[in-house]
């Protein structure tokens, strides 16, 4: 196929020289930018807010004015680790303005443990719960959450939250960088209470 004629695996300027059907000639520069990393799609319920007729958990804080603005986790009283990236992340307004099963429950923490001890975080990210369980970015309240710089290999996923027990897979699982899922909801054992 034409469409993968171009491959690009390395930061830098491109150009690509071309003649149309006329006769013209057309330079197109391309500036690129590649940024290692994977993305997690991660799922899980809070025992607090979930509902079990509905199979959602209620956005009480969000509708209520609750949820922070900036991630909780990085500061007193909770401290937790950033690793392979800075804390800080912040949410716009519009984020918290959604309604329906995406709207935002709350401020959830993720860590990559190592493949060859659970004990050993390899990254953090701060991130965000939807109603249906879906953890997502803060930087648009709806993509996977993405760890820039990680590379991709087996790690334990462990997701912890401030009122929670923390959980974590009970196996290293294998992490790509075009996005993986982990889902906690189920009734399979893929997962383990954490107090690590």
């Amino acid at each position: 196929m034409e469409c993968d004629k171009y491959k690009y695996t390395v930061s830098g300027n491109y150009t690509y020289a071309t003649t149309n059907a006329v006769g013209c000639d057309s330079i197109i520069t391309l500036n690129l930018s590649i940024t290692s990393g994977l993305y997690l799609s991660t799922k899980v319920f809070l025992a607090g807010p979930y509902n079990t007729s509905t199979g959602l958990m209620s956005d009480s804080l969000r509708i209520f004015n609750f949820i922070p603005s900036t991630e909780p986790y990085s500061f007193p009283p909770f401290n937790k680790p950033q690793i392979a990236g800075l804390g800080g992340e912040t949410i716009s307004t519009s984020i918290l303005a959604v309604t329906g099963n995406n709207a935002i429950v709350d401020w959830i923490f993720l860590e990559l443990r190592a493949s060859s001890n659970s004990s050993t975080i390899v990254a953090t990210k701060r991130a965000l719960l939807q109603r249906d369980g879906d953890i997502v970015s803060h930087v648009d309240g709806m993509s996977p959450v993405f760890f820039s710089g990680i590379t991709a290999g087996n790690y334990y996923v462990s997701v912890k939250h401030r009122n929670h027990l923390g959980v974590m897979t009970s196996n290293a699982m294998m992490l790509n960088a075009c996005g993986t899922t982990i889902d906690f909801t189920t009734s399979a054992p893929v997962w383990t209470n954490s107090s690590l």
